[in-house]
C-alpha cells in the first residue's frame, strides 16, 4: 500500500490526471480503515450472557447465540456480531 501511494504521489507532481487518482484512493484507504475500526469497536462490547429471562408478559426469552448481521453506513459495509434470542412459550 505505501509503494502504491509513493509511486501515485510521484504520478501527481506530474499532472492533475494522477491527483485524482492519488485522492480517490486516500478517500477509498481512509473510508475502509475508519469502517473496520468502527466495526471492531461496536464488536468489542461484551454483553452478559443469560441462559434465559423471562419478560413482563410471563414470556421466556433463551441465549441462542450470535449472530452477524451487514449495516450499510458512509463509511461502508459493516458486520456486527449480535446476540441472538428465542422465543419459548
Amino acid at each position: 500500500m505505501e509503494h502504491e501511494i509513493s509511486d501515485l504521489t510521484r504520478q501527481a507532481l506530474q499532472g492533475p490526471i494522477a491527483f485524482e487518482a492519488l485522492e480517490r484512493l486516500v478517500r477509498t484507504t481512509a473510508l475502509r480503515i475508519g469502517s473496520e475500526v468502527l466495526e471492531t469497536m461496536l464488536n468489542s462490547a461484551e454483553q452478559p450472557i443469560h441462559p434465559s429471562i423471562t419478560l413482563p408478559d410471563g414470556t421466556v426469552a433463551s441465549y441462542a447465540g450470535k449472530r452477524e448481521k451487514t449495516f450499510v453506513c458512509v463509511l461502508g459495509d459493516i458486520t456486527l456480531n449480535e446476540t441472538a434470542t428465542r422465543w419459548i412459550e
